[in-house]
């Protein structure tokens, strides 16, 4: 993987560790602050509004049940549930005109990323 870092932000050790064993590793954090993704390259899963503010974002897409919803997920849980990773680079527009300027890295690393998640190496 290149050079940056990405941030990796989910509450579930599960997920941290299924990352991992895929070769996504980086720094982790529990719950994201616009001051914390600003600008990063962030791996997990995201409401909108905060994705606005990273420069890439990584989402581990998942089939969550309902059941599922509201308790820690286990490893098994998650290799359960279909993850898979899909790159997102959202822009709020507002009435103003949509631009999505990611960066070359960025855009590299969040491409490596869904790669190695997906197992597309």
């Amino acid at each position: 993987m290149n050079k940056i870092t990405p941030l990796i932000v989910t509450r579930h050790p599960a997920l941290i560790e299924w990352l991992a064993s895929r070769g996504v590793t980086g720094e982790t954090i529990a719950h994201a602050s616009e001051e914390a993704i600003t600008g990063r390259v962030t791996v997990g899963v995201l409401p909108p509004a905060l994705m606005s503010v990273s420069a890439v974002h990584v989402n581990v897409d998942m089939r969550i049940t309902p059941d599922m919803r509201g308790r820690e997920l286990s490893l098994t849980d998650i290799e359960g549930a279909s993850p898979h990773a899909v790159a997102y680079c959202v822009t709020a527009i507002n009435g103003a005109v949509p631009t999505c300027k990611i960066g070359r890295a960025n855009l590299e690393k969040a491409r490596e990323i869904v790669r190695v998640i997906n197992g597309e190496s």
